[in-house]
């Protein structure tokens, strides 16, 4: 009885070992390293598809444009012509106004062009609220009266209104809100438009 258990437990130590011998052959044959470091792997050894360069190139971006024409307002003959000027992007609220405020170039001085806006005016601050743009301006604007400081509110008012979104034009003068003077030589604190100015509108 204790040989014929003693042959049971040497034949199944023998078929585990002999599994065990299979296994660790398998894993060799499948070419699984069971090295614990890392090692070189010979070039010849990695699939051609993946030591191939890659053709995928990154997207380029082309960059946009860093400038734009607006329109200002100048005074021609008998009433106001606009003329092109070059901007930065994005064009801001004021921007428009800046522009005009910097005076008439000499290229549009040649073409018979002029501007009723005292040198020195400065644009302060600007407010945009439900499409009335509100321009705070220096007080240098109020050294200019009667027909030209009317000329002058027209410029600003139809430069302004040639911005997307501003449809009316409220005017401050160094933070205080003021009256200025519309086509009809009346005062007015109102949001103006360019029909504040009819006869000065540029011929179509």
């Amino acid at each position: 009885m204790t040989r014929h258990r003693h042959r049971h437990r040497h034949r199944h130590r023998l078929a585990a070992l002999l599994l065990v011998v299979a296994a660790v052959a398998t894993v060799a044959a499948c070419g699984v390293s069971s090295d614990r470091l890392p090692r070189d792997v010979n070039p010849d050894d990695v699939p051609f598809d993946l030591l191939a360069p890659s053709n995928t190139t990154p997207p380029t971006t082309e960059p946009g444009p860093t400038s734009r024409l607006i329109d200002v307002y100048l005074v021609g003959t008998d009433r106001l012509a606009p003329s092109p000027r070059e901007v930065a992007v994005p064009v801001r609220a004021g921007d428009r106004v800046d522009a005009l405020l910097a005076g008439v170039t000499d290229a549009e001085a040649t073409a018979g062009l002029r501007t009723a806006i005292p040198a020195g005016t400065l644009l302060l601050d600007t407010e945009l609220a439900d499409g009335v743009l509100t321009l705070d301006l220096s007080e240098d604007l109020l050294t200019v009266q009667g027909a030209e400081q009317k000329i002058a509110m027209a410029q600003l008012v139809f430069t302004s209104t040639s911005a997307d979104g501003v449809e009316a034009v409220l005017f401050e003068i160094e933070g205080e809100p003021v009256q200025v003077p519309v086509d009809d030589g009346s005062l007015s604190a109102e949001p103006l438009t360019r029909r504040s100015y009819p006869s000065l509108a540029p011929r179509s």
